[in-house]
């Protein structure tokens, strides 16, 4: 089966019945459901199962359901969407298990019709389902602005030139970043190129014309990273 994309806004979405990858982990919140039946992930220590697994920034793991059709969200855990749920629903805790009986028809509908539309309606209806209300982001000045500006697609992803337009020394801003969000600038940075990547390539851009957009020095690079952040490679994933 190719894989299917969907991108949006505040996340993007896959299904695919291949999702098999090597214990990784990620500064990305990732929600993950199995569509045929109850969903596995694996940890390095236990195996969780539920509907719907909510997995945390930081959580080393992979998906157990090989051959079985999934639906996996990553959404920025310090978007406001991201944050409300990470709040909402996971606390303190590295994962949490949800399950909606409403969710059922959608995986179904899914399941019987492989659409990139149905991709977006799941992971909407996910999302929805378990956000709760919007909890306000408790960062401070520099780093709401330092979110913020990453998020721009204009912005490049410079150290230096985050750092002289936040105003601070580049390990001022490292270091609240890190004390205020749970996640290191460098890996969150990282991701974001990642997804910049993700997003370009899925819209036509070849690997190389990509990486070197976003940052990363060649293809070798951004597939090694790909591995890392995700556990298998961004070509994998897009079917190219």
């Amino acid at each position: 089966m190719d894989n299917i994309i969907s991108l949006d806004e505040h996340f993007i979405a896959g299904m695919s019945d291949n999702f098999t990858a090597r214990l990784h982990s990620h500064p990305v919140l990732e929600i993950y459901s199995s569509c045929e039946c109850n969903s596995h992930v694996i940890t390095e220590d236990q195996i969780i199962e539920g509907q719907i697994i909510v997995i945390g920034t930081q959580l080393s793991h992979a998906i157990a359901d090989e051959g079985k059709y999934g639906l996996a969200v990553f959404i920025d855990p310090l978007s406001e969407t991201g944050y409300s749920i990470m709040q909402n629903v996971l606390a303190d805790n590295q994962f949490t298990v949800v399950y909606d009986e409403n969710i059922k028809n959608h995986l179904s509908e899914l399941l019987i019709n492989h659409t990139e539309a149905n991709v977006h309606s799941a992971a909407n209806a996910i999302i929805t389902s378990i956000r709760g209300n919007i909890v306000q982001r408790p960062f401070s000045a520099p780093v709401m602005e330092t979110v913020e500006m990453i998020r721009c697609e204009e912005e490049n992803f410079d150290m230096d030139h985050i750092a002289g337009e936040i105003h601070l020394s580049k390990s001022r801003i490292a270091h609240i970043f890190s004390e205020q969000t749970g996640i290191t600038l460098k890996s969150y940075l990282q991701f974001k190129r990642m997804e910049r990547a993700f997003r370009q390539m899925a819209e036509g851009s070849s690997i190389t014309k990509a990486a070197f957009d976003t940052g990363f020095s060649g293809s070798s690079h951004i597939a090694s990273s790909s591995r890392k952040l995700l556990g298998m490679q961004l070509r994998e994933l897009l079917n190219i």
